[in-house]
């Protein structure tokens, strides 16, 4: 629990979606369960942790191309179970979530780094300075 923030990257299927809402509740379990141990101390636990873990939202890092909208039908009902046992993250209502979701990213707000080849530069240096 030493982040002040955290994100859950996901690939948009039935797979690898089905466990995203779990692993969200087992985080805010874990440190509801230290923050309430009288052995540890939740002031302490704040101490040096700080505060509770805030979710960001959930990304999807790679895009499987089907045919129709069943990649967002799948996004959705994994937005559907997150707002079940979390109602809010910091994408809630704000451009950065899919118009309609509360805690999907939309991906088509994300800028790209174009990959190495493919900047005009030829002459840059690396990353060591040489």
């Amino acid at each position: 629990m030493a982040c002040d923030y955290y994100l859950i990257p996901t690939v948009g299927d039935e797979i690898s979606t089905d466990g995203v809402a779990d692993y969200i509740t087992e985080i805010e379990s874990a440190y509801l369960k230290y923050a309430y141990d009288d052995k540890i101390g939740g002031v302490i636990l704040e101490y040096y942790f700080g505060k509770r873990p805030e979710f960001i939202g959930v990304l999807e890092t790679m895009y499987k191309g089907r045919p129709g909208n069943r990649n967002m039908s799948i996004l959705k009902a994994l937005d559907g179970a997150i707002s079940a046992v979390k109602p809010e993250s910091m994408i809630t209502e704000t451009e950065y979530a899919y118009p309609g979701y509360r805690h999907i990213f939309n991906t088509n707000k994300i800028k790209y780094l174009p990959h190495s080849e493919q900047v005009p530069n030829k002459d840059r240096q690396n990353h060591r300075g040489r």
